[in-house]
C-alpha cells in the first residue's frame, strides 16, 4: 500500500492481522451487529455499570469478557470489532489491546492520548480460548469500548460475510458546496447534548463506489471538522435506535477521523448523529456481503 501525506510527519505501522479473499477456507466470516457498549470504566458509569470506577493506572492491564454478552455468541469467536476511546487522560500514553495478557510493555499501539484528550479508534482483535480481550494502559486512564460486530473461527462452515476491498470514494460531505451528499447540511445535536436528528446514508451504487445492493456492512473513514464545541458522533443501521455507543469524538475546533464498520439496514442504508453541530465527512473502503 502507498501512504501519500501533506505536510512534515514521522508514521508508526502496526501490522495486526490480515484479510483473505472471499472462497477462502481460512478463518474469519465478519457477522456485523448493532453497536452497543461492552465498558465504559469511569466514574459512575451507568451503561454498563459492569466495569465503573475501574480507571486504569499507569502500566496496568485489564481484562474484559466479550462472547456470551448481548449479540456476540458464546462461541466459535476469532475476533471482534471494537470502537475503543480513551478519556480523561491528565498525561501522555498509548493503549494496547490483544487477546493474551502482557507479560512486558507491548511494542505496539492502537490508541494514543494526551492531557485532556478524548480520542478513539476502530480496531479488530482476536479473541482468546476464553472469550476475553486484554487492553493495556501506560498511564492513567479511562477506557471506554463498543462492539459493531465479531469474526467466526469456522472459515467456511460458519455464519457471516466476505470482505471486498474497493477503491476509496467519497459519499458524504456536509460542507458548503463539496457536490456530494448533505453538502450544507451538517450534523446538529439534540436537547442537552444528546444526540440530534440523524443523517440517512446510502452507500449502495454511490458516486459509483462499486457497494452493489445487497451488501451488509461497509468499511468507512468518518470525519468530524468545523466543530465550535466538543462532541461526539454515532453510525448506526436506519430504522435501529441510536445505540449509546459512539464511532467519534472530539474537542471544539479539532478535525478527527476514525475508522468505522457500519452495519446496513434491509434498505442498505445507516444513520449517522451527532450530540453537537458539526461536519461530517464519509469515504467508503470496502464492504462486507456474500
Amino acid at each position: 500500500f502507498k501512504l501519500e501525506l501533506f505536510g512534515s510527519v514521522d508514521i508508526l505501522v502496526d501490522v495486526e492481522g490480515y484479510i483473505a479473499p472471499a472462497g477462502s477456507t481460512v478463518s474469519g466470516l465478519y457477522n456485523p451487529i448493532s453497536p452497543f457498549r461492552l465498558v465504559d470504566t469511569r466514574k459512575n458509569a451507568t451503561d454498563p455499570s459492569t466495569y465503573a470506577n475501574q480507571t486504569f493506572s499507569a502500566n496496568q492491564t485489564q481484562s474484559f469478557k466479550v462472547t456470551g454478552v448481548s449479540s456476540v455468541p458464546s462461541t466459535n469467536i476469532s475476533a471482534v470489532a471494537i470502537n475503543i476511546t480513551a478519556t480523561d487522560s491528565s498525561s501522555y500514553g498509548f493503549i494496547s489491546v490483544a487477546q493474551s495478557n502482557f507479560s512486558s510493555t507491548p511494542s505496539f499501539s492502537d490508541l494514543n492520548f494526551s492531557p485532556g484528550s478524548t480520542n478513539a479508534n476502530t480496531i479488530v482483535v482476536p479473541v482468546s480460548s476464553t472469550g476475553m480481550i486484554y487492553v493495556y494502559s501506560s498511564a492513567p486512564i479511562d477506557v471506554v469500548i463498543d462492539i459493531s460486530g465479531f469474526y467466526s473461527s469456522n472459515g467456511t462452515d460458519s455464519t457471516g460475510f466476505y470482505y471486498y476491498p474497493i477503491n476509496p470514494t467519497r459519499i458524504v460531505d456536509s460542507r458548503p458546496n463539496s457536490g456530494f451528499q448533505y453538502q450544507n447540511q451538517p450534523l446538529t445535536g439534540g436537547a442537552n447534548l444528546t444526540l440530534g436528528t440523524p443523517k440517512t446514508v446510502n452507500p449502495i451504487n454511490a458516486y459509483n463506489d462499486q457497494i452493489p445492493n445487497g451488501a451488509l456492512a461497509v468499511s468507512l473513514n468518518i470525519t468530524a471538522t468545523n466543530n465550535p464545541d466538543l462532541g461526539f458522533l454515532s453510525i448506526y443501521p436506519t430504522g435501529n435506535t441510536a445505540p449509546d455507543s459512539s464511532n467519534l469524538n472530539w474537542t471544539n475546533n479539532e478535525t478527527v477521523a476514525n475508522l468505522a464498520i457500519a452495519t446496513l439496514s434491509q434498505a442498505g442504508t445507516f444513520n449517522i448523529a451527532a450530540n453537537v453541530t458539526t461536519d461530517f465527512i464519509v469515504d467508503v473502503n470496502g464492504y462486507y456481503g456474500l
